[in-house]
């Protein structure tokens, strides 16, 4: 017999009658879905209804093995004596009507029996519940959205926005989103599902306080407000979770309250006066001392002692000169134990590691050590996983891991502390050992000899913070492939070799024209075509390629049909035949025409007219993009234009190990491995350097303006009003920021009682804005990067919305990443043009 086939309801794939059985498909209600949909049915039930739904599906499905099947009971043959007494019964004339009162009470015998059986079956095949086990929760509806009048996965859309603001503990955003999508139904139903997710999300957030507290107290002893508020604004939204904020950080002293005094430990009993040491060899004891300290190295310095020594004849310095040596032979495994040590320790136990420049803390990460070696440490942190640079380690950290190493010693906290002594970490070393001799607290203070790497390892930190992310991984690479110091080249080469594949989704490419960033329900952010243009819009990015590899690419793009999948394509050395000309033509991005991609066989319309229906991306396939070989190492680009509107792109692939586009499973890890870039922690500082002006857009008229910061400031925001006669940018004024003081430029164009502001958020300064101007400025968007160290660190950024008329054409970057120190222009009743002025 045949089997029954159906079609589940998202996906569509084909589902067998034999499926059912084996809980590889479901019915809910009037619904058929596979075991990837079947969580849409119940997108409004909390997770872990939703698993208990499913469990019991499959329980269910299961239960009905094969040959036992409920839907065909066997059906025994009539026997001889049944037949007849069934003619009997035919042919025989119908009695007359009888009492009904028999038949009642009958089936209530009948009825009792059962439900008898059903309990003592109950009984003995479940063990009897504990007393102190909660009874169990009654089983939800399967479609309560349906019933309650809301229909079937009302609530994906808010429950997937919900759960990327918890993943990113911004929970006061992910609250204003719950407030904003009350009021986009009336129902009741909607309004108690919108309240019982506030309430699950300020339990969360409850939870998540003490991650956001404790930096927070750090901060305000260092009195650091604007990373205090920074933090605040995480839960803030919650009035509850607020107070209890303000209350633990009341318990903490203004940092300019003088800390108190703690009680002197009484005087130990003097020990007896040594006998006078002979001035002259003190001195010279001393002197060779001070050389040896000055080497800060534990085993150089011990070598140079041990020669010194050979010539000492008063036993008093001779003693010294011992103690000197059994410290030096204490501190000299500090730095290679406390590295090995690293993969010793257990998974589940966090560490902190600080990195340091020649200037100052620049980065302090906390998580787990999944691997370690030599050169590179992989950190596991709440932001993702990060490859970091054993060189980098700061004196301090390594001094702390090597005493809370697994199986430490009693003399560890002295071979710390005299490590920390030696690089010139004073303050580290006091309290790790008191009663370390005063001479070696005294030479820690002391200003180090020149470091020869100190601007590479400036540059190296520029480049790696670029070079962790994807967007600006290219730009990244290439800075630290042209650093001259060999102690980086082991960890730039491991970078190096990563830039063989290269995955690219979301913000990770530039748009211009009419793409536009948008959610789709089931698939995630994609840049969808807005438009017909009569030009072309285009999708940018920027890979680094290595010599002599050949690089394949595939874009994952949507389309109704042909005339909307159909699109073209440019790359950095990209050649090809004009099929107008018929001769070799250059598509290099920026060129006036691109190449026409190739499309796979595809069972579609050839017209939009040919069939219903708005433009839109109905089925997403991966179409293979041609790159030529690169002849020499560094950063490529890639363009994907389009004239067509629907025409969407949701991830690029760029690899030279690839054969073919990702399987579904294999783009689930491209995304969950996807890089996280740092969260530096350094404090911003003041910025210097020779101002230069960006490019100029915009028309010609109105008068000269320029604002510049104050010394040392940086632009941090734009006041502005979008007011104009088509609703361009009317009025602008910069917003600078030094430490934690604002000021502002002049105003310019016509100014309104009610202008808006887009201004960085604590730690963050303007690094570009993206323009789209004709003879007047249309619109904008500020990307906002990191602040740090009186730099700005490319590879820490977030976009503003946009602002003005969206733009219909082709857009352009003003900055590059350097500081921002103000703004020029033309601007009457209107702003004409602008342009920014960089501090190189």
């Amino acid at each position: 017999m045949g089997q029954e086939i159906v079609y589940c309801y998202h996906c569509q794939n084909r589902l067998l009658g034999s499926d059912f059985e084996k809980g590889l498909a479901f019915r809910v209600g009037a619904q058929v879905s596979c075991p990837d949909c079947v969580r849409g049915l119940f997108a409004d039930l909390p997770p872990a209804q939703v698993d208990a739904e499913i469990a019991r599906l499959k329980a269910t499905a299961v239960g009905k093995r094969p040959g036992t099947s409920s839907r065909f009971p066997s059906v025994r043959p009539p026997t001889p004596d049944s037949t007849a007494k069934l003619k009997a019964i035919t042919l025989a004339q119908e009695p007359p009507p009888r009492s009904k009162l028999p038949l009642a009470l009958g089936a209530a015998v009948v009825a009792v029996v059962v439900v008898i059986v059903a309990l003592v079956s109950s009984g003995s095949g479940r063990p009897p519940a504990r007393p102190d086990e909660p009874a169990p929760s009654p089983s939800p509806s399967l479609v309560p959205v349906a019933k309650a009048g809301l229909p079937v996965g009302a609530f994906t859309e808010v429950d997937r926005l919900l759960a990327m603001r918890i993943e990113s503990d911004d929970f006061s955003l992910a609250a204003r989103e719950l407030d904003t999508a009350r009021s986009r139904r009336t129902e009741s139903a909607w309004s108690a599902g919108i309240d019982e997710r506030r309430a699950r999300l300020e339990a969360k957030a409850r939870d998540a306080m003490p991650r956001f507290i404790e930096p927070a107290l750090a901060a305000l002893r260092e009195g650091r407000r604007d990373e205090v508020e920074r933090l605040r604004g995480f839960i803030g939204t919650f009035p509850a979770l607020n107070a209890e904020f303000e209350r633990r950080l009341a318990t903490v002293p203004p940092p300019s309250s003088p800390a108190p005094k703690p009680k002197p430990a009484p005087a130990p009993k003097p020990a007896p006066k040594p006998p006078p040491k002979p001035a002259f060899e003190t001195a010279t004891y001393r002197a060779y001392w001070d050389q040896a300290m000055a080497l800060r190295d534990p085993v150089a310095a011990r070598s140079a002692i041990e020669d010194a020594i050979k010539g000492l004849k008063s036993p008093t310095c001779r003693e010294e000169a011992a103690q000197d040596l059994e410290i030096l032979k204490l501190a000299a495994p500090v730095r290679p134990e406390a590295l090995a040590a690293l993969s010793r320790f257990p998974k589940d136990q966090k560490v902190r590691l600080d990195f340091r420049d020649d200037l100052s803390l620049v980065g302090s990460f906390e998580g787990t050590i999944a691997s370690a070696d030599p050169v590179r440490i992989r950190l596991v942190t709440e932001s993702g996983t990060l490859d970091l640079p054993v060189s980098e380690l700061s004196d301090d950290t390594i001094a702390r891991l090597y005493v809370e190493r697994p199986g430490h010693g009693a003399t560890d906290a002295r071979a710390a502390a005299a490590w920390c002594a030696l690089r010139c970490g004073g303050d580290a070393a006091a309290p790790l050992d008191p009663a370390l001799p005063a001479k070696y607290l005294e030479i820690a203070v002391k200003a180090p000899t020149a470091d020869p790497d100190a601007a590479d390892r400036r540059e190296f930190w520029i480049g790696f913070s670029e070079a962790v992310m994807n967007r600006s991984r290219a730009s990244g690479l290439d800075k630290l492939s042209r650093l001259p110091s060999p102690r980086f080249k082991a960890f730039v080469d491991l970078l190096m070799d990563g830039a063989r594949d290269t995955f690219f989704t979301g913000a990770d490419l530039a748009a211009s024209g009419s793409f536009a960033s948008t959610e789709r329900e089931k698939i995630g952010t994609v840049w969808l075509s807005t438009a017909d243009t009569p030009g072309h819009s285009f999708l940018e990015a920027e890979y680094y390629a290595l010599p002599e590899q050949t690089y394949r690419a595939w874009a994952l793009v949507g389309g109704c049909c042909l005339e909307v999948f159909s699109f073209s394509m440019q790359a950095t050395g990209l050649h090809g035949i004009d099929p107008k000309t018929k001769l070799e033509a250059s598509y290099e991005p920026g060129d006036a025409a691109g190449m026409a991609v190739k499309l796979p066989y595809l069972p579609l319309k050839k017209i939009h007219s040919q069939h219903l229906g708005p433009k839109e991306p109905d089925r997403w396939e991966w179409i293979s993009l041609p790159l030529p070989k690169a002849d020499a190492a560094g950063p490529r680009k890639i363009r994907v234009l389009t004239d067509q509107k629907g025409f969407s792109v949701q991830h690029l692939v760029v690899s030279a190990t690839r054969r073919a586009p990702p399987s579904t499973a294999e783009l689930k890890e491209l995304l969950k491995e996807r890089p996280a870039g740092p969260r530096f922690k350094v404090a911003p500082g003041p910025v210097a350097g020779k101002p230069t002006r960006t490019a100029y857009l915009g028309g010609p008229g109105g008068g000269d303006f320029e604002d510049n910061a104050p010394a040392g400031a940086v632009l941090v925001g734009l006041r502005y009003s979008p007011k104009g006669s088509r609703g361009n940018l009317k009025f602008v004024q910069a917003i600078f920021r030094l430490d934690e003081k604002t000021t502002s430029g002049g105003g310019h164009g016509g100014g309104d009682p009610s202008m808006p502001e887009l201004v960085a958020r604590p730690g963050y300064a303007i690094g570009q804005i993206v323009v789209h101007a004709t003879d007047r400025i249309d619109g904008f968007k500020i990307v906002f990067m990191r602040h740090a160290g009186g730099r700005l660190l490319t590879g820490d950024l977030y976009e503003s919305p946009w602002v003005g008329v969206p733009p219909k054409g082709e857009t352009k970057t003003l900055g590059d990443g350097s500081p921002v120190g103000g703004i020029f222009g033309h601007a009457g009743s209107e702003i004409d043009g602008i342009g920014l002025i960089l501090l190189k």
